[in-house]
């Protein structure tokens, strides 16, 4: 699964309905070294070199450069490294839905696949 990517900076963003973000890590220290553009991770606790001083904001990579964003009650983001959801609940990032689904095997989609296409008595 690939996490959404975003045509413009989270800031540019007005619309107030907006309350989840597809990140593709969450709680990580040390910025990673080869980012693409626009994608979004969680910053934790403890950041350091290009995070230090950001504690869990929300970090987008932008034109070569790391955009902060501060989280808001309410916000949740949906982890594509683990598949697992979370939340700000004002001072901390919390655990909302573990991992739901595992990626299934190309055998068990097809026969997934196969068993919804038959027709139904």
């Amino acid at each position: 699964m690939q996490a959404a990517r975003f045509s413009q900076p989270l800031s540019n963003r007005r619309d107030p309905q907006v309350t989840q973000l597809a990140v593709q890590q969450i709680l990580l220290n040390v910025p990673p070294g080869s980012p693409t553009e626009k994608e979004c991770r969680i910053v934790d606790a403890s950041p350091t070199g290009a995070w230090a001083g950001q504690a869990s904001r929300v970090a987008q990579r932008i034109g070569g450069a790391w955009v902060f964003y501060a989280p808001f009650v309410g916000l949740t983001v949906f982890d594509a490294a683990t598949l697992a959801q979370w939340g700000w609940n004002g001072s901390t990032w919390a655990l909302v839905a573990p991992r739901r689904c595992r990626q299934a095997s190309p055998t068990l989609r097809r026969a997934s696949l196969q068993a919804s296409a038959r027709p139904r008595p």
